[in-house]
């Protein structure tokens, strides 16, 4: 019963349009057939079709807003579904890593080679190692 209850109101709004525009259209030529109310048949023919179309308005539109509601709620469940599930995490693979060949050496900074600690400066480029 209530399943689409969005599309069922917007059906409602257009029987409800035509049921009304139907009746005031009948009604408006019932009063065109009288001279007494020939005027106000005239009204009735022009504005009563157009007081049905707007009045369904409201009732088209809460319609239209539940459907996309109910879309907006699929896309939500789904993001909140990727977002439950646990994502990979990155790890740098061959990245290799600077290893002391002796426990006494250093690193020259201004070549990044290994220095033994006995040395005070770097036998490779000649800097001072502090």
């Amino acid at each position: 019963m209530f399943n689409n209850i969005g599309g069922k109101l917007k059906i409602l709004a257009w029987v409800v349009f035509i049921c009304g525009a139907a009746c005031s259209i009948i009604s408006g030529i019932v009063l065109l057939s009288t001279e007494e109310t020939l005027f106000g048949g005239i009204i009735l023919l022009i504005a009563g079709p157009i007081a049905s179309w707007v009045g369904s308005f409201t009732t088209y539109a809460f319609g239209e807003l539940i459907e996309s509601n109910k879309i907006q709620e699929s896309y939500l469940r789904k993001i909140s579904k990727q977002l439950e599930t646990p994502q990979p995490q990155y790890k740098p693979q061959n990245i290799p890593e600077v290893k002391s060949t002796t426990s006494e050496a250093n690193i020259c900074p201004a070549c990044l080679k290994e220095v033994p600690a006995t040395k005070h400066l770097c036998p490779h480029c000649g800097n001072s190692i502090k």
